[in-house]
């Protein structure tokens, strides 16, 4: 597995839409809480993971239980499983 961002000691990076697709993902994290944003943006719903169908939602405000860490790595492992290469 190969994550793409912004390289270096950082793990995050501050980007404008149009920046967005420089970084090629077969699998995108999407905010749960920003999907109605994500879903407004027309770069976002361009983007090959998108158009293919391949994002899950990301909640870094959820509950910290062995239970729905389970329940959400079930999920990202089953889209993992599934996903196609598309970037």
């Amino acid at each position: 597995m190969k994550f793409t961002g912004p390289g270096g000691d950082k793990g995050w990076a501050d980007l404008s839409w149009e920046q967005v697709p420089d970084y090629p993902a077969d699998i995108v994290f999407q905010f749960a809480k920003s999907a109605e944003a994500f879903a407004a943006s027309p770069v976002f719903v361009k983007l090959p993971a998108v158009t293919a169908n391949q994002v899950i939602d990301f909640d870094d405000k959820r509950p910290n239980t062995y239970a729905n860490y389970g329940a959400w790595f079930e999920q990202v492992a089953q889209l993992l499983d599934q996903a196609r290469n598309v970037a």
